[in-house]
Formats: C-alpha cells, structure tokens, sequence
C-alpha cells in the first residue's frame, strides 16, 4: 500500500469562536408539511450534548438531519453582498449550491409552497456555558410558474461571516461503510464531511490508510513528526477505549506475492482471543464504528491543528440510528465512552434503542409522533433514567402495546378472560388450572440471579405441597 505524507491541514483558520445549534423550525420538507420545532437545548438551556430523536420508521428522524445538515455554511464561496444591503455581508448555506438544491427540489412536501429551515444558534462560549450570543440563521425558498417560465425566490437571513465561521458540522449517515482503497478527499467544502447522509452509497474514506499515513509520519524526521505521533496515540487510545475486546492496534509487515512489489503494510486490531484482524476481518459494527470515528478525528485534527486535544474541541455532530450494528452491551455504554472522548461536541442523533435511551447521557430525546396526516414533536417527556427496558417499549417513546412473546400473552389473554366470567364450568376450571401451571413457569425475574431465586421458591413450594 502505498503512503503518501499528506500534510495535515486545517479546514478553518484558527480559534475561530464555536457555533452550537440550540432550535431548528422545519417547513414543508418531506413528511414536515406544518411548520415543526424542535429544541435541542438539555434543562439548563445549554445546547445539550446528545439529543436524541426517535420515532417510527419513515416518519422524519433523517429528515431532521438532512435539514441541521443542509443549514452548514458552505466555506467554499466568500461571502456575498445582499440586494439592496450593500454594508451586509451574506454567508451561504450548503442548500444554496445548485447539486444541493437539486436534490432538495423533489423534497418538498408541497410544491410551490414556502420551504424553510430556520435555526438558533449561539457563538462564543463551549458547550456547557449559558453566557453565549445568540443569533438566527435561515434559509428558504418558493418556487412559481408564471407565464410559462419557472420563478425561484429565496430568503436567507443576513449574518456576520465572522459570527457563522465556526458553523461546521459532520454528518454520518446509516450506512458509514469505509471505502475499500483510496480516502475520499478532505477538502474545505462541507460535502465531504456530510455526504453519506444523503447518500448511502458514499464510502467514508479507509481509516486504515489515514492509520499508516500516520504511523509512516510518526516514524520519519520531519517538522511535522511529533504532531503525527501525538495524532497517531490519540486515535489509537480512543479506538482501544470504544471496542471492545481489542487489546492492541499496531501495524504488521507481510511480503508481497508479487516480489518486484514492495511489502504490504497492513494496520492490526489484536483481539483478546489472540486473534490479529486487518480492518476488512473485523465484524461490521467494529467497521463501521472505525470508520466514522476515523474519519471524525481526522476532521478534528484538520480543523485545529494547534490544539493539544483537537477531540476536545467544539463540534457538532449527526449520525443516523448511532444504534445501528451495535450489541447491545455496546449501545449502553457508547454514549458515555463518547462523551468523555469529545466533551465539547453536540452529538444529534436518531436512534431506535430503548438502551441509548437509558442512558444517563440521553439529556434531550425528542420523539416524533403521527399526527393525523401530520407529525407532531414531543419533548416534555418524563424522566425515564431509571426506567426498565421493558417500561420504555411500552411507554409512548416505542408504543409496543406488550414486551412478551404472542404465544405468551396468549395464555395471559385467556387466563384473564376465564377469570372474568361470574361462572366457570368444569372444563373453563381444568383449563385455567393448566393455564396456570404453564405461566407458573414463566420466567420473572429480569436477570440470572432472579430467575435462579424464583426456580428456588417454586421447588420450595412444591415440596411444601407435597408434605
């Protein structure tokens, strides 16, 4: 493989005040045909730094992010003087672009009516400091046909490029598949880093080629090499402290088949098993976990290149179903593991796990409901920290009417049935006795050690009964 010694850049200039997102209203955008606000703030009113979203399938959780996503401000144009407000100077949201434009057109919700992404955002303080300046950004259009021709009009509202210079986000989308061989370029346009929320088939780029772009880095003399080698330990560390049961990350030699080709260098994820995996061995939870993770620090290390902790550093990030692929002893910890890697980003995710929910992390979860033809947004939700897995399936935030099998809630169906008749038969008796011996035996407790006691208490009782 091939290494090229890539400088590491930055993607703005630096100490750029941070931008954090604190509300965004969403207008006739897909399944949002009413006006739809969401607040992103925790009970402090700091922007919180998980917000989490659920819903049922196809009711607008990527929406939602495809629209925070549409709002980054593109670095890629300078800004432009608005009509009629010369001393005004415009920054341009990603949706201005034509490609982007485009591909949100067919996306309204209604044609020829008003789309609009509004936000509130707040400037120059970290993420749990209240004392920020607050600011609107938004941006809309309408479109009309008149007289044969097709009219545009949009509407963005007027901010300081200095205020907007820190809005950058980075979006991942369901899939986070790593690509094969070549990194997908890092350039200043936010495409790069919110791409794969609007396409599942765009490949994040080879977290392995980043590694032993680093790892050459670290090991040859150059101006840049401590800076590589502190990189280098700090991926590395928070790879090691997000998957589990890998041990090591390293690299290893092996010749080539070809022996006019140079030996292949290949990074390894020890296993605790012993195991020595290549990026392409491991399961796809751990790839796809790799892969966004990798690709997340690189951006980071771009962004601020002076700082000591570039991961320490104000962000904020999307990632659709962050669940996704995820055992779900891995779902209980995986947000706390990244808060402690990155305290200053806004983490806004979607997310179908009563487990992420549980979480003592989950400080904002937003729940979409149908409303009629229309989706509503709740967020007064009770506390549910302490809640059981089985309390939040069937609470409103999933709607599961019951958490057993059908086979069982049968039985229970029939047996409350037959107790509610003022007269039971013969027959109606010798069944509710059978009914009752059968869920008699039906596990209880919620972990081994309870079912264990409650085995115990029944062969207590029964040689009770015999006696």
């Amino acid at each position: 493989m091939k290494i090229s010694q890539l400088p590491i850049v930055p993607d703005q200039p630096a100490e750029v005040p941070p931008v954090y997102c604190r509300s965004i209203k969403i207008t006739n955008f897909r399944c949002f045909k009413n006006p739809v606000e969401i607040s992103l703030l925790d009970s402090t009113g700091c922007p919180a730094q998980w917000t989490i979203i659920l819903g049922e399938n196809g009711i607008g959780k990527t929406s939602i992010l495809q629209c925070l996503a549409g709002a980054s401000v593109r670095p890629d144009i300078l800004p432009t003087k608005k009509k009629g407000s010369p001393d005004k100077p415009v920054v341009q949201p990603l949706w201005s672009a034509q490609e982007w434009l485009q591909w949100l057109l067919p996306r309204r919700h209604t044609k020829d009516q008003l789309f609009e992404c509004s936000l509130e955002l707040q400037k120059g303080t970290l993420l749990a400091d209240p004392s920020s300046d607050l600011f609107p950004w938004k941006y809309g259009f309408k479109t009309s046909r008149k007289e044969g021709h097709f009219e545009m009009t949009s509407t963005i509202v007027a901010a300081d490029p200095a205020n907007m210079a820190g809005f950058l986000m980075y979006g991942y989308g369901a899939g986070r598949r790593m690509a094969v061989t070549s990194r997908v370029p890092y350039g200043p346009n936010p495409d790069d880093g919110l791409r794969t929320l609007f396409d599942d088939d765009r490949p994040l780029s080879n977290a392995e080629e980043w590694l032993l772009e680093l790892d050459h880095l670290a090991k040859t003399p150059h101006n840049g090499q401590a800076k590589a080698n502190h990189a280098l330990k700090n991926v590395k560390a928070l790879l090691l402290k997000v998957l589990p049961d890998i041990d090591d990350i390293t690299t290893k030699v092996s010749m080539n088949a070809n022996a006019d080709q140079s030996p292949l260098v290949r990074v390894v994820f020890k296993h605790v098993s012993g195991a020595l995996l290549d990026s392409r061995s491991l399961s796809f939870g751990y790839q796809t976990m790799t892969s966004w993770l990798v690709d997340l620090t690189r951006r980071l290390y771009q962004r601020y290149p002076g700082s000591k902790n570039p991961l320490a550093e104000p962000a904020i990030v999307l990632i659709d179903e962050i669940d996704l692929h995820l055992h779900p002893k891995w779902q209980q910890n995986v947000m706390t593991y990244l808060s402690d890697l990155f305290p200053n980003t806004q983490f806004i995710v979607s997310a179908h796990s009563p487990l992420i929910i549980q979480s003592s992390k989950a400080n904002n979860i937003v729940l979409l409901q149908r409303d009629g033809k229309a989706v509503s947004v709740k967020q007064d939700l009770q506390s549910i920290k302490e809640w059981r897995v089985d309390q939040i399936l069937t609470s409103d935030l999933f709607g599961l009417e019951r958490v057993r099998a059908p086979e069982s809630e049968k039985l229970f169906d029939e047996r409350t049935a037959l107790l509610s008749k003022s007269k039971l038969s013969a027959k109606d008796k010798r069944r509710l006795e059978i009914l009752d011996a059968i869920i008699e035996r039906l596990p209880m407790g919620e972990t081994p050690e309870m079912r264990e006691v409650e085995d115990l208490l029944r062969q207590v009782a029964a040689e009770h009964k015999m006696k």
